[in-house]
């Protein structure tokens, strides 16, 4: 048996207005990234080039402290800091390395280090930018388009470059039609001539043949042109546009993205397409002759997924023996319209006929089950024979990745090369405690600390990773979709909310699963099996009530629903709540009644606050005002009240209600502070003041801010310059903070998609704590003494355990002041003002420390 001597380490702060600057905790997560071993931080990867000293340049969306588009390069094992390309305003689309080192960047970028780069710049090896190209005026874009960059970048033997784009019109003065011909000096070259009529949707891909012939491929046709940019007359796709054969899909978006050209003159084409050249058994994968007609021997049909939307090719390496290696989004392989024979997930290798080659069996997703969304942008061969696969990838053959991986032709992955970070790799929407001090985490990421993590994690006390707990989501929950909501149970259990959509036969499920301590599923909950898929639909919302009945809301067909089920997941048929069928949360009170937020309409000025009897029906003596605004979540306070978070049409409010639904005249939140309250992450502090996450960078500059009790600003709250840098790349997505917790120490802890706090990096979830605070007790897993509740209002009580005996109980303030000693397991504690304290309970040379919240 394990004892551990608890003694009070002078824990130096009171909860008090004197003390309200918080900072990072120096304690929280102190792993360190082994050397040799790289950090490229991004959402998603869009291109990599290999240098000719073996050196890998990777075009990412976000990395390190760097908040929009980027390049990075490898030396080996680790990030080669020498390299020092900056900053891109938006997203980069395609880059090349050429023969003198130099490299061409094009994209949807405006500026480059914040001087004008419209579209495109040229760097010099060490990413610094090459002033000696000069673009001129630069481009211009056909009028009222939306397609505003250049979108493809390629390089002929003689150093000219061939750019193309969506909505290209002119280049320095030069008209052109979406693609543009360009001297090494940055002029654009007169004596490539364009045919207006011949391609006017989108220049996507450009292949260069060896006799200086152009391929182009646009939004579902493919042209070749001669080497001065007129229709090649030998091209037999090169017929009027209006009568080529296509490339079609049944949806929107059709794209002709990569093209090789073969040693023997054929053209393999890869891109979004369901039909090609009026071929219906032709899909995302052609080989063409060298006069461009279809080449009938190599294999169609091909790509699918589960539902057999449109999926896509965006990258095609051939091997030397002729085999192919094959990366896109795809999730099946078929060999006609119906019969899938491969699960492929997103990369596979074909032989040179086209067949699919069944002894590759590597796979982009933690399991060969068809349920993500996983994609490879882009492949390219090393100099020592590998291949590096970007894109957003969270793992491969099972393990998490980071958006970049090296592997052989075989497929086997190189695990000297991994990409991992300190804390998470993407976002973090859910923290829930557990009574041990454990922290159950869950989110978007698929790593935490280089451990393999599939969207839920548990950390022990001081951020590491419990390696005793292991949750394999992807089993019930699509890889696009994320945990909503947890609830834990008594026995430790662990209830788990969903959009579910993990597919067993054709059919969608895993939407409210449970799982064991360890994070296995429990499978005498659900077993997702035949006829137990776990429900179906979408649920948002879980609470488990004293008795151990489960309250759920989820939507299982049109309308989110209030249910009640028993330990067990049968249904509770003695609930009865049908009034509304548009809910979106729940809260259990003490008196066994259940607060819900609904909708009646469309349009968040109709979410409203309601309440139930604890058999579901309606409780008609709650009754909120008609003229408060519409509640998108909210809380339920120790003193009955209600604490609501509004999102309406022309503002935001945040407003509370009395335990009979009026209006709390007493509260008053500034209207002039508009911010993002939409599922507003917040948290109660015992003394009544209020932790806010907040998005509208102009009012709150450090997205936490927290109020007092009546609602105005606490003013003496300090967290210097807070959080800032998103993951996600764009405006609705980043920097903002997805939930808050409290621990019993007084910590706070914080998750979300912020890439830094007070200008130090801090991936998506942080601990902090009151200046000054020195340390904490340990924990002990195994006492001998059980104290509850906790928290409490009026008595204590003290429970034994292992034959021990209570000698003392000494109450402390978290400033360490002893304020009682007594020899009794029944303490009245109704005298203290709300807050944090400690408890040391004495048997004989033992002492054991615990955390109480007096509300």
């Amino acid at each position: 048996m394990k004892k551990i001597l608890l003694l009070l380490l002078g824990l130096s702060f009171v909860m008090s207005s004197a003390q309200n600057i918080f900072e990072k905790d120096p304690n929280w997560n102190t792993y360190e990234l082994p050397n040799n071993q790289y950090y490229v931080d991004g959402f998603y990867f869009v291109k990599s080039e290999v240098q000719s000293d073996g050196k890998l340049i990777v075009a990412v969306t976000n990395y390190s402290s760097i908040p929009t588009t980027s390049l990075v390069r490898l030396d080996g094992n680790q990030r080669d800091t020498s390299f020092l390309s900056g900053n891109f305003n938006g997203l980069i689309k395609d880059f090349l390395i050429q023969p003198d080192g130099k490299i061409v960047v094009v994209g949807a970028f405006t500026t480059y280090e914040g001087i004008a780069a419209k579209y495109m710049v040229r760097l010099n090896p060490d990413g610094t930018r090459d002033n000696s190209f000069v673009m001129g005026n630069g481009f211009t874009i056909q009028m009222n388009s939306t397609y505003t960059w250049a979108g493809v970048v390629k390089i002929q033997p003689d150093g000219k470059l061939l750019v193309g784009g969506d909505a290209i019109a002119s280049y320095n003065g030069q008209a052109v039609s979406l693609i543009v011909r360009i001297n090494a000096d940055g002029s654009p070259d007169p004596t490539f001539v364009y045919d207006p009529a011949a391609y006017k949707l989108g220049v996507h891909s450009i292949a260069i043949q060896p006799d200086g012939k152009i391929i182009i491929g646009d939004n579902g046709r493919i042209y070749r042109t001669l080497a001065n940019g007129t229709l090649d007359p030998s091209w037999t796709r090169n017929t009027p546009q209006a009568s080529q054969p296509t490339f079609i899909s049944n949806y929107a978006d059709r794209e002709i993205r990569t093209i090789v050209v073969l040693p023997n003159g054929k053209i393999l084409v890869g891109g979004e397409f369901e039909q090609a050249f009026n071929s219906s058994n032709r899909r995302d994968l052609v080989r063409l002759n060298a006069d461009g007609s279809l080449d009938p021997s190599f294999y169609g049909w091909g790509f699918r997924t589960v539902t057999n939307s449109r999926v896509g090719v965006s990258s095609i390496v051939v091997l030397a023996d002729g085999k192919i290696i094959i990366g896109g989004d795809f999730t099946r392989w078929s060999n006609d319209l119906n019969t899938v024979i491969s699960t492929p997930k997103c990369i596979l290798r074909l032989n040179s006929d086209g067949t699919l080659d069944s002894s590759f069996t590597a796979y982009a997703s933690f399991s060969t089950d068809y349920n993500d969304t996983n994609s490879i942008k882009d492949i390219k061969m090393t100099s020592d024979g590998k291949l590096v696969c970007v894109g957003s990838i969270n793992s491969y053959n099972g393990v998490a990745v980071n958006n970049i991986v090296r592997i052989d032709t075989d497929g086997n992955r190189d695990t000297t090369f991994h990409n991992i970070c300190k804390g998470f790799n993407d976002r973090v929407g859910k923290i829930l405690q557990q009574p041990n001090g454990k922290i159950l985490v869950s989110g978007r990421f698929s790593m935490y600390n280089g451990s393999t993590r599939d969207r839920l994690v548990r950390l022990n006390e001081d951020g590491s990773v419990d390696e005793s707990f292991e949750a394999k989501c992807y089993q019930f929950i699509a890889d696009y979709n994320q945990i909503t909501d947890m609830a834990l149970q008594a026995d430790g259990k662990i209830l788990i909310t969903s959009s579910g959509m993990f597919f067993f036969n054709g059919q969608a499920g895993g939407s409210f699963v449970r799982l064991n301590s360890d994070g296995s599923l429990d499978t005498s909950f659900v077993s997702l099996t035949p006829g137990d898929y776990g429900l179906y639909g979408s649920y948002t919302c879980v609470r488990v009530q004293p008795d151990g009945k489960i309250l759920t809301v989820g939507r299982t067909g049109n309308d989110n629903v209030i249910k009640r089920f028993n330990p067990d997941r049968t249904l509770d048929t003695t609930f009865n709540f049908t009034t509304y069928t548009n809910c979106n949360e729940v809260a259990l009170q003490p008196d066994g009644k259940i607060l819900f937020s609904y909708y009646t309409g469309w349009g968040v000025d109709n979410y409203k606050m309601g309440r139930l009897l604890p058999d579901g029906q309606i409780d008609t003596s709650f009754n909120p005002p008609t003229t408060t605004p519409g509640v998108t979540n909210f809380t339920l306070q120790p003193d009955g009240k209600v604490l609501c978070f509004s999102d309406v049409t022309g503002g935001h409010s945040v407003f509370r209600l009395n335990a009979n639904g009026s209006l709390d005249t007493g509260f008053s939140f500034p209207s002039t502070q508009s911010f993002q309250s939409e599922n507003t992450a917040h948290a109660l502090l015992p003394d009544g003041k209020i932790l806010m996450g907040v998005r509208l960078v102009s009012v709150f500059p450090n997205y936490l801010v927290r109020r007092n009790p009546d609602g105005s600003a606490d003013t003496t709250f300090n967290i210097g310059s807070g959080f800032a840098i998103g993951i996600n790349y764009g405006p609705t997505d980043t920097e903002y903070i997805s939930d808050i917790d409290i621990d019993s120490y007084g910590r706070i802890l914080v998750g979300g998609t912020f890439r830094l706090f007070n200008g130090q990096p801090e991936n998506a979830f942080v601990r902090l704590r009151p200046e000054g605070f020195l340390s904490t007790p340990d924990i002990t897993e195994e006492g001998s003494f059980v104290i509850y509740p906790n928290p409490v209002k009026d008595t204590i009580h003290i429970s034994t355990r292992k034959g021990k005996t209570v000698d003392r109980v000494s109450l402390f303030s978290l400033s360490g002041n002893l304020i009682m000693s007594v020899s009794d397991t029944n303490i009245d504690v109704s005298f203290l003002e709300n807050g944090f304290y400690i408890i040391k309970i004495s048997s004989g040379n033992e002492i054991e420390q615990f955390k109480i919240i007096k509300n």
